[in-house]
């Protein structure tokens, strides 16, 4: 059997020790309706302080609490993926004066790799997972803090 790369895990890279820090978000979104059949219950705008630091480097995605995906790197999978449902985010630093706009995608989560979907889960993998082709398009935008683990497939 020989494996196909056609797949990369996206996550966060290590090395970003001062992506932001969501403040107060225990509770307010449900994990359990991010999903394509219930996430219309999740509100479209929330709002969330993060914590204040000067050194905060906004990266195009985060991972925690809950997947979130900067306003350029969410633009990009539009592109692949124009059906993508989405939530806005938005995070504040209060003492640094600085407002960001996040996406919380709702991803498709199944099984099995869908055919037509260029971002998804899969169920017994945390990382979300994203198409070759959109790797390809994330990379050429060097966005900040992201890692593209190869997620291979057996043929």
């Amino acid at each position: 059997m020989r494996c196909i790369v056609r797949f990369f895990k996206i996550t966060l890279n290590e090395s970003m020790q001062t992506s932001p820090r969501i403040l107060g978000s225990f509770g307010v979104i449900d994990k359990k309706a991010m999903n394509t059949a219930s996430y219309k219950n999740i509100n479209q705008r929330t709002v969330f302080n993060i914590e204040s630091n000067k050194h905060t480097i906004f990266t195009g995605i985060i991972t925690r609490p809950w997947f979130l995906m900067s306003e350029e790197l969410f633009e990009i999978s539009k592109r692949y993926d124009p059906s993508l449902a989405n939530r806005q985010i938005i995070l504040i630093d209060r003492e640094n004066k600085v407002t960001k706009l996040y996406y919380m995608p709702i991803l498709q989560e199944g099984e099995n790799l869908p055919s037509n979907k260029a971002i998804f889960k899969l169920k017994n993998i945390s990382e979300p997972i994203v198409r070759l082709d959109l790797a390809e398009s994330i990379l050429r935008r060097e966005c900040r803090g992201i890692k593209l683990l190869p997620f291979e497939e057996e043929v």
